[in-house]
């Protein structure tokens, strides 16, 4: 992992117990409504959510079509824990929503 993505991670580990509630997950949940809004969705769609912080996106997108499927990622592990508590039994549904503390260079070739 680079020195860059090591920080962000270091960083968003400190802050994720909070994060959901604060004033800097202000502008990013007003987004995050306006993809869930707006994004063209389908039954049975499969989305990726990267830098899935708490979990926000998956959860507004199955509220809008219960049979999406959905991996959340994020390079830090105390974001996916958030994520998992924010989302109860999202992981135990067949696989609806799985999250997953990995940078982005770990999932891709």
């Amino acid at each position: 992992m680079d020195r860059k993505t090591t920080e962000s991670r270091d960083y968003y580990d400190r802050i994720a117990s909070g994060y959901v509630d604060s004033a800097e997950n202000g502008f990013t949940r007003a987004f995050v409504k306006h993809i869930a809004r707006d994004l063209p969705l389908r039954p049975h769609d499969r989305v990726l959510d990267v830098a899935c912080g708490p979990g926000e996106l998956l959860r507004l997108l199955s509220n809008r079509e219960s049979t999406i499927t959905g991996v959340g990622i994020d390079v830090s592990p105390e974001m996916i824990r958030t994520a998992r508590r924010s989302n109860p039994g999202a992981e135990s549904l067949t696989p609806r929503h799985v999250f997953r503390a990995t940078a982005w260079k770990g999932i891709a070739p």
